[in-house]
């Protein structure tokens, strides 16, 4: 029985139920080791089934270029930046001051002092390391600025101000502005560990009454703060040539890139004496651990910011306000001139033929005098351009994004076309991707966004440089060199050897089937629309500017989309697949112009023609045509009635323009919706020219009521053809049937080529 007394029984031995404290050290860096290896496994897992992807794709090449760089920059700068850390922050130990008495801010200290003294040798390892992975994880990601620079292309042309290749903007530049800000970065941890360990060891004493810091501190972080002065040296000279690319905004231009009258003028010679200001002052500061003073160094550093005040902010706000503002327009005449110059150049809108276009004025009803023969085989060539608002199947959507995935893995360099095409080469189906190469920093040239949503990026220089086939059976991609003068595009064959096959490996079948690329064309349209005016006055008044009509079917909600047609403009002698667009006056719906890229692969592909309506024409724009469509007394029952008997409204096509014998003619498509998923079938045309409106169920007979053409004979029968040929592929594209469509669309340019041969002989 247990004694209830007061006395109390010996207690045992204690039993410890936990593991020793060594114990639990090897387990826990056990469990780190496990942890680590487990991250390494499924990281190698990662690489191998990318390496495997590539190498089944035939670009196992790309891979192992990527890796490599990555590689090669990781350790070139995350190895550097973790002995910079580490051996300063070992120097500001060693250097550290005796301690005869402590202080009551040395006492609070001094127990930190002694829990890092057990373990200062892993603590100053991961001091070390931790800053060294981060920057070899940040210059890694820098691999494309790296191989840009490392194999770099000379444009063959130099900038107005500097004299300088483009090359140096485009590929060095900003290598060198990659490397002042890393070092940056990199000074500053390095001055704030060093410091902190100073402190730490009573090197430096923030609540000491006489002398805060020791000599060797004092010199240890003026070294470093002379080299992150120096460097800002550097930064300073770098920042003369950065305003050849930095943005702004001048008279019409609210994208501006480029130097204007006060950064030549004032922001220039500012930057320069400011380099040379902080060469001083990083001298003086390199000086401490001799003169053992930071008083000249702080004196320098004061005068550096004070300069950087005056006369990198001051002085340039008086020059513009005082020098510039009073006569704006002659100041800034050369520089205007050099951003018209350098973005008409950059955009490749330098050679656009633009004629002046006679569209007569009339009245409402009124149409001008026609040829009909030539008026009707001219609207006939616009048959092969109707397109569809939507895709036409799932199923295709789909396999585009796929095809246009596969060619942004191969080549992570290209800027990607957002609409892949289908076409048939020798029994084979394949899909087109268009591959840009392109660049932000193109001296004196203006800057615009290309793509939409989450692809959108901003440039001031592009090229169609790469077309790219991906197989729709077996998934392989190729990549063939379209634009042989790309200096960019060299440089990335030069990066990645044996990736893009030569212009010459083509074949003549693929070559007839390609494009004209519709990003690359909304991006200059829209470029176009300010930058057609070429003199520095016109400019600056901003008078003459053109924007993209909104899309005035209801359909999208951004601009009116470019389309495809058989075209022929005025100083063609035959028609040619174009992809065409239009401009209306800024802030008024009137037409302002017609534009048109050759889209035929040839001599004249790429070529861009814009007809310039007079100043004062009446010719309506998309938006008051469309309006003109739903308020007529004649076609807007015939819509409604189309609302009516399919229970939900009508799908509109494209609203096409076509220059017509002076005029402007309009032609849009009017789809019936049909079940859910099902493909929108043709049911109408609209057409309207000289300011009268039409509404047919086919396209011969609505140009029969809009350009007065008789609708017999040989061009009326091709014409009947060439719509039936169009109603039959637009049914074989909504069943999915690629070779059906295939069989249509030659029977539809052979109608049409009737049609243009019947109209030329009326």
């Amino acid at each position: 029985m247990p004694d209830r007394g007061g006395s109390q029984q010996p207690r045992g031995p204690r039993l410890r139920t936990g593991l020793p404290g060594r114990g639990r050290g090897l387990l826990l860096r056990g469990c780190f080791v496990v942890l680590v290896l487990l991250a390494l496994a499924f990281a190698g897992s990662a690489v191998r089934a990318d390496q495997d992807w590539y190498r089944s794709v035939g670009y196992g090449g790309v891979w192992s270029s990527v890796l490599r760089t990555r590689v090669f920059l990781f350790l070139a700068f995350g190895l550097p930046t973790a002995l910079l850390v580490g051996l300063n922050a070992w120097l500001a130990y060693r250097l550290r001051s005796p301690l005869s008495a402590m202080s009551e801010e040395q006492q609070s200290l001094e127990r930190y002092r002694a829990a890092i003294g057990r373990h200062r040798g892993r603590i100053l390892a991961v001091v070390a390391l931790v800053p060294g992975l981060v920057a070899g994880a940040a210059a890694s990601g820098a691999w494309q600025t790296w191989l840009a620079y490392d194999h770099s292309t000379r444009f063959g042309t130099v900038d107005p101000q500097f004299h300088r290749d483009l090359s140096f903007y485009v590929f060095q530049l900003p290598w060198y502005r990659f490397l002042v800000d890393f070092g940056f970065t990199v000074l500053v941890v390095t001055l704030a560990g060093t410091a902190l360990v100073h402190y730490l060891y009573g090197s430096i004493q923030a609540q000491a009454r006489g002398r805060r810091f020791s000599c060797a501190a004092k010199g240890h972080l003026g070294l470093l703060l002379g080299l992150f002065v120096g460097l800002k040296a550097v930064a300073y000279w770098l920042d003369r040539y950065s305003l050849a690319v930095q943005g702004g905004s001048l008279g019409a231009a609210d994208n501006w890139t480029g130097l204007r009258f006060t950064d030549a003028a004032a922001v220039l010679p500012a930057k320069t004496i400011l380099c040379c200001v902080a060469v001083i002052c990083a001298l003086l500061f390199l000086l401490t651990p001799l003169r053992r003073s930071w008083t000249v160094p702080m004196i320098g550093l004061g005068l550096m910011a004070f300069s950087s005040v005056l006369i990198g902010a001051v002085y340039p706000a008086i020059v513009q306000q005082f020098q510039v503002r009073p006569n704006e327009k002659a100041k800034e005449r050369p520089y205007i001139q050099r951003n018209i110059t350098a973005t008409r150049a950059a955009f490749g809108i330098a050679g656009t033929r633009t004629t002046d276009y006679p569209a007569p004025r009339t009245a409402a009803g009124e149409a001008p005098r026609t040829d009909a023969g030539d008026a009707v085989a001219a609207g006939a060539t616009a048959l092969a351009g109707l397109s569809l608002p939507a895709p036409a199947v799932a199923v295709r959507t789909t396999a585009a994004s796929a095809a246009k995935q596969r060619v942004e893995a191969v080549a992570p360099w290209l800027t990607v076309d957002g609409d892949p095409y289908r076409v048939s080469v020798d029994g084979r189906s394949e899909w087109v991707v268009d591959g840009y190469t392109t660049s932000d920093d193109y001296p004196g040239a203006a800057r615009t966004t290309m793509g939409s949503g989450a692809d959108a990026g901003q440039l001031n220089y592009v090229r169609d440089s790469v077309k790219a086939t991906v197989d729709g059976s077996t998934g392989a991609v190729a990549l063939y060199q379209w634009d042989r003068t790309d200096p960019v595009l060299s440089t990335w064959m030069k990066a990645f050897p044996g990736t893009v096959r030569p212009y010459a490996a083509i074949s003549p079948e693929l070559k007839a089937r390609l494009r004209y690329p519709k990003d690359l064309f909304a991006v200059q349209q829209r470029m176009l629309a300010t930058y057609h005016v070429t003199d520095p006055a016109a400019f600056y008044r901003g008078s003459d500017v053109w924007r993209i009509p909104a899309d005035p079917t209801g359909t999208g909600t951004g601009p009116q989309a470019p389309a495809y047609l058989s075209l022929r403009m005025p100083d063609q002698s035959s028609a040619t697949l174009a992809l065409t667009g239009s401009f209306v006056l800024d802030g008024r719906n009137g037409l302002a112009a017609l534009m048109a890229v050759d889209s035929t692969p040839g001599a004249d592909y790429g070529t861009i023609r814009v007809l310039d309506l007079p100043s004062g024409s009446t010719t309506p724009g998309p938006a008051q045509v469309q309006a003109a469509f739903g308020s007529d007394p004649v076609v807007a029952p015939q819509l409604a009635l189309l609302r009516e008997t399919g229970g939900a409204a009508p799908v509109y096509g494209s609203l096409l323009a076509l220059p017509v014998d002076g005029g402007v003619l309009y032609l849009e498509p009017v789809y019936a919706r049909g079940a859910v998923g099902a493909h929108p079938l043709p049911e109408k045309v609209l057409a309207l020219f000289g300011g009268k409106p039409a509404i047919a169920s086919d396209l011969p007979t609505v140009l029969s009521e809009v350009l007065g053409a008789p609708g017999g004979g040989a061009l009326a029968t091709s014409l009947q053809q060439a719509q039936q040929a169009y109603r039959d592929g637009q049914a074989a594209l909504g069943s999915g049937d690629s070779a059906g469509y295939e069989a249509d669309r030659q029977r539809l340019e052979a109608a049409l080529r009737a049609a243009l041969a019947a109209g030329s002989a009326r």
